[in-house]
């Protein structure tokens, strides 16, 4: 096996911490969105989520699409997660994973399991099988913790053997998600440079319509990196300026930007 470089051994010594000796808290999602649309007019593009919510109340399955326009024609991706959900536990022990885009000749459809710690975090996404589509090996990815980040080192397998080739973090104050970085491996000498990031400067004093401390704490980075959204944050995000409306239960519903962006979300 490659010997890491002192990134990666610092960041997996770092996150491979736990507090077992904490009781994880429960997830109730009864009463999370449905649907979530956000146009963002700056760049174009327009985002839908629905999700979809199995008779425990437990997260059972995920619809995603955006389509942007910037560069004069629509691209479009879109696809969807399958949840196998443990009711016991109210976590999924596994999905398949549907993904369609304008860069892949065939839709990419995966299976993979998820493995919990004694917290109920997930530590594992390993790749079963690759049913169909472009790339032929299904990753596996291996989640990290403190009390202030998540971390997710990404490994596909190829003609050499298993290699690790993305390294993601998120960074969290106060609750919510300040920063994501992502380092990505050229294949030379190991030689791990940024290749992704982005800061989150403003949150507004609203909650986060996706965000329960159980499900935060157990599922909430992965389905952040997994780019399904924000439910690890506790507050709602409002870098673009927006002016929120919200319902008699005090749950937002819509924003509006001054420069057209918006924002709509309809609940269970």
């Amino acid at each position: 096996m490659k010997k890491y470089t002192w990134l990666v051994w610092m960041i997996t010594i770092l996150l491979s911490c736990s507090k077992d000796s904490n009781k994880p808290p429960s997830i109730n999602i009864a009463d999370l969105p449905k649907e979530y649309t956000r146009y963002d007019a700056q760049n174009h593009s327009i985002s839908f989520r629905v999700y979809k919510y199995d008779s425990n109340k437990n997260l059972a399955g995920i619809f995603f699409r955006q389509n942007d326009t910037i560069g004069g024609s629509v691209n479009v991706d879109s696809g969807s997660y399958y949840f196998n959900v443990d009711q016991a536990a109210n976590l999924p022990t596994g999905y398949t994973s549907i993904h369609r885009s304008p860069s892949n000749t065939k839709a990419q459809v995966e299976t993979h399991n998820l493995y919990f710690n004694n917290q109920k975090q997930v530590v594992k996404d390993s790749g079963t099988a690759v049913i169909s589509g472009d790339n032929p090996n299904a990753p596996t990815k291996y989640f990290f913790y403190t009390d202030n980040t998540v971390a997710r080192n990404s490994w596909i397998q190829s003609g050499s053997g298993w290699n690790m080739y993305l390294i993601d973090s998120l960074f969290t104050e106060g609750g919510n998600v300040k920063h994501y970085a992502q380092y990505s491996n050229g294949g030379s000498g190991n030689v791990w440079t940024i290749s992704d990031q982005y800061w989150v400067g403003v949150y507004s004093d609203y909650k986060n319509p996706f965000y329960d401390q159980g499900l935060s704490y157990s599922f909430g980075g992965y389905l952040l990196l997994e780019a399904v959204g924000d439910f690890l944050s506790k507050n709602l995000a409002n870098d673009a300026g927006y002016t929120f409306t919200t319902d008699s239960k005090g749950r937002v519903v819509s924003g509006t930007s001054a420069n057209g962006s918006y924002i709509q979300i309809t609940y269970q």
